[in-house]
């Protein structure tokens, strides 16, 4: 089971995030209609079992209730997810430890085949669900109705971290170890993202917290939000580069097209 289940990219167009998806060099496959009735999505699989979510609305459908500020945009990274087998359990241990949990709760979707999907999850702290703390997710239905394997992206390996971008960080650092038992792992300075960033031992996130540039125009539009996802090495070739940064010596290469905004795709080297 992949460290991190999924993450997800929503905008107001499903063709264009297939795009986006596209011209970073992964294949995505149409996932269907939510059970809500108020978006859609396509995935990209990944070797390693986890995949990116792209999620827009559906034509026709109910006003979305959640993302709604990343639906109305081109491509914007809004969330992530961990397996959690046992959601219950770990819901009510968040809880307990004085995180705000919402759940767990029933989801699901049909596919373009009549198979529906059924999953449970449990939202972990406040604000947009998978926004800082990433949602737990329980499959009640077979994982691979959710996660077919039959398309599978070999640019990358599979979504190594989440960078998540938060105005200040003992707060966030507290709820992940209350809600999650993690804790920061290091401290270095990215100079080309112009924030410093802080690594998670205990889950596979890094927060990010920006002093200037487009990270901090980012901050000011969604609040303390994901704003980018790295991706372990794969056997295919992603796309182009478009910049490298320096984390204590493992190398991250910022994925393109050109004018894709920093810290939004990158590749662990």
């Amino acid at each position: 089971m992949p460290a991190i289940d999924h993450a997800t990219l929503a905008g107001d167009n499903l063709t264009k995030l297939e795009q986006v998806a596209t011209d970073l060099g992964f294949d995505p496959v149409y996932g269907g209609v939510h059970a809500n009735r108020e978006t859609e999505m396509s995935l990209v699989v990944f070797p390693d079992g986890s995949y990116l979510e792209l999620i827009a609305p559906q034509a026709g459908g109910s006003e979305p209730t959640r993302w709604a500020d990343h639906l109305r945009s081109t491509g914007s990274p809004c969330a992530w997810a961990l397996p959690a087998p046992d959601i219950d359990a770990t819901a009510q241990a968040a809880a307990e430890n004085g995180v705000e949990v919402d759940g767990p709760v029933d989801g699901g979707r049909e596919r373009t085949d009549g198979t529906a999907v059924r999953w449970r999850f449990a939202f972990l702290g406040p604000g947009e669900p998978g926004a800082v703390l990433p949602f737990l997710i329980d499959d009640e239905t077979p994982r691979e109705y959710r996660v077919p394997t039959d398309t599978v992206t070999e640019a990358v390996g599979g979504v190594a971290r989440t960078l998540i971008c938060v105005s200040d960080v003992d707060p966030v650092v507290d709820r992940f170890e209350r809600g999650l038992g993690a804790t920061v792992e290091r401290t270095l300075q990215d100079e080309r993202l112009e924030a410093s960033v802080h690594l998670l031992d205990g889950v596979a996130g890094a927060l990010l917290v920006p002093k200037s540039g487009p990270l901090l125009d980012r901050l000011d539009r969604y609040g303390d939000c994901v704003s980018g996802f790295l991706f372990e090495r794969g056997t295919g070739t992603p796309a182009e580069r478009v910049g490298t940064s320096d984390w204590d010596g493992t190398t991250i290469e910022w994925l393109g097209p050109e004018g894709t905004p920093p810290g939004r795709f990158g590749l662990v080297s």
